[in-house]
């Protein structure tokens, strides 16, 4: 975390208009704990940006964090320690977080019996990350409780810029371990009032992040040997969200549908555009599922564009009504999770969907193009199987190499050669 202070008074508002506000103080001599914040590293720059907005004349200054990290008032840090961020990643040429494993149950010793844990910079990026991340958040409140009587777990979220804040939150919130969602800046005071804390700000930029499981890698962030903890707890749940409930369109959408036979989701595209599969590609295999697996109506939760222009009218065998596109349906995350949750099947590419089809134990197939990427993000499914592309040489516009992906003539020339009936196929393990 990165510890400031503000050069003016200022008022921010955030993404569900929350005000956050900023004061500056008076004398530097005199620190006072309510006027001096932290934050992630990411948020930094977020918050200076914003602040240039207004004026030049309210500047975000980056304070010395050896002047706090040594406070008796200051909650320990437990898992692995994240000290020095700011410095470690701005002024060091080879920059290195820290690493090194520190067990959490040497780390809490206290007389208290009901806690309160601060988790700073929340749990993964995108939604596939939260949800496991979350999980890891449920076993560690299952660790501490051996230990105490109660255990609170709050999490701290970037707001400033976050344009997913009020998803990102809705996501946490509803997960089991997690008593509330804060936005991040807060200042020194709020902290001291938490038993201890963990920092998983630039957790991303590890070497374990990388080469683990999510999951697995949160509980070794956290201080829990993630070899010990049985592979049956490492699973995805959401609490029963109380406040939403689906639309009557959608509910009777697929009433309709589940009167008609089986619903098989289909999900073609992924914002990370590696992953995500040509739109000609997509409406291709449409028409090959609709073809192959006469039971069943394909549904989408995405708008495909020229898909009802494209399904094959020739063949008399099947018509275009077994294709039904619900995404005027899909407004939030948890419109998604219920659509996934109604699913008979689910053949997806590699994003956020499988994840959460894991919460409902929907058989899915996934496709890859990194086999790499199998283990790390499948290791604990039990109802998803990975379907891996054909590995293609990249073909560009001339024999120079260009640097810039635009210049590549179709990196994933494989996406033509995925066969659907190995992909129903894999629905049988």
């Amino acid at each position: 975390m990165v510890f400031f202070t503000v050069s003016k008074n200022i008022n921010i508002k955030i993404a569900d208009s929350t005000l956050i506000k900023f004061h500056k103080i008076e004398d530097k001599n005199n620190l006072n704990l309510e006027n001096v914040y932290l934050t992630t590293y990411d948020d930094i720059g977020s918050i200076k940006d914003i602040f240039l907005k207004v004026s030049d004349e309210y500047k975000l200054i980056i304070e010395d964090e050896k002047k706090f990290s040594s406070l008796k008032a200051l909650p320990r840090e437990l898992g692995i320690e994240n000290k020095n961020e700011f410095s470690i990643l701005t002024y060091d040429k080879h920059p290195h977080i820290n690493e090194e494993f520190y067990d959490i149950s040497t780390q809490i010793k206290t007389n208290k019996k009901d806690i309160k844990l601060a988790v700073l910079g929340g749990v993964g990026k995108d939604i596939g990350e939260k949800i496991c991340g979350a999980s890891a958040i449920r076993i560690l409140k299952q660790e501490l409780e051996k230990s105490f009587r109660s255990v609170t777990i709050d999490i701290f979220i970037q707001s400033s810029d976050n344009k997913f804040y009020i998803r990102d939150k809705e996501i946490l919130k509803n997960s089991l371990g997690v008593n509330r969602v804060i936005p991040l800046p807060i200042n020194i005071q709020t902290l001291c009032k938490y038993d201890f804390y963990i920092d998983t700000s630039s957790i991303e930029k590890t070497y374990y992040y990388e080469h683990l499981s999510y999951i697995d890698a949160y509980l070794y962030k956290f201080g829990i040997d993630y070899t010990k903890i049985s592979s049956d707890k490492k699973f995805n749940k959401l609490k029963y969200n109380r406040i939403y409930r689906p639309s009557r369109e959608l509910k009777e959408s697929i009433k309709s549908l589940k009167s008609h036979g089986k619903i098989l989701l289909f999900h073609p595209f992924s914002p990370d555009p590696e992953r995500s599969m040509p739109r000609d590609i997509a409406i291709k295999m449409i028409n090959k599922l609709i073809k192959n697996m006469p039971e069943y109506t394909i549904v989408s939760a995405l708008k495909i564009d020229g898909i009802k222009d494209n399904l094959k009218q020739k063949d008399t065998s099947y018509k275009d009504d077994r294709f039904e596109d619900l995404s005027s349906y899909s407004k939030s995350f948890f419109d998604f999770a219920y659509i996934i949750s109604n699913m008979d099947k689910v053949i997806t590419v590699d994003t956020s969907t499988y994840h959460i089809a894991d919460i409902y134990f929907v058989p899915t197939v996934v496709i890859f193009h990194d086999e790499k990427l199998v283990d790390k993000r499948l290791k604990y499914y039990h109802t998803i199987e990975p379907y891996l592309m054909d590995k293609k040489s990249e073909k560009s516009f001339s024999s120079l190499k260009f640097e810039t992906p635009e210049l590549i003539l179709n990196k994933l020339y494989s996406w033509k050669d995925i066969k659907v009936k190995k992909l129903i196929r894999l629905f049988n393990k």
